[in-house]
């Protein structure tokens, strides 16, 4: 998540009158290797600790304001966190849907789209089951059949469970 993005973020659960905040927290933020910041929710927790002290000196609405503000950062800190935890994309993936756009150049002669989103997952649904080698001969015996000669070449098309079903059934 870059810089200006974790701003917007929390520009837009906060009023304007705590753009200091912002900036303070921003910082004091890490800067990391690839442009993105990493954030502290110590920090968030200290301004909140800071906020309901007794001697703080605010009157009781201003401090509920700031106390359901910092409970807002430290939830748009928390989900931006969790995005940040996805599993590390699968090699197979990848290495699957460039072997699909090489056979459909040497077999059917064009370049494909792929729509990476919904065929990715395709992808990875069909390697818990069978091996890279076995999903590329599916491909090779779905471009080479007669039967689906006039099937849109996609993979999407090739991972459907009737596609497989029939390659199943004439591999034995």
């Amino acid at each position: 998540m870059k810089r200006s993005d974790i701003k917007k973020k929390i520009a837009e659960e906060i009023q304007s009158g705590l753009r200091g905040f912002i900036s303070n927290t921003l910082a004091k933020a890490k800067n990391l290797s690839d442009g993105s910041v990493q954030i502290s929710k110590i920090q968030v927790e200290r301004w909140k600790k800071v906020l309901e002290a007794t001697h703080y000196k605010s009157p009781t609405p201003e401090k509920t304001w700031s106390s359901t503000i910092a409970d807002r950062i430290i939830h748009v800190i928390t989900s931006l966190k969790k995005k940040e935890l996805k599993e590390p994309a699968d090699p197979r993936v990848a290495e699957v849907k460039k072997l699909f756009i090489e056979y459909t150049e040497n077999i059917k002669g064009f370049t494909p789209e792929i729509n990476h989103g919904q065929e990715g997952k395709m992808i990875k649904i069909a390697l818990k089951k069978y091996k890279v080698d076995e999903i590329t001969d599916l491909f090779d015996w779905f471009m080479n059949v007669d039967k689906y000669s006039d099937f849109t070449c996609s993979i999407k098309t090739i991972l459907s469970v009737s596609v497989i079903n029939s390659w199943l059934k004439e591999r034995g």
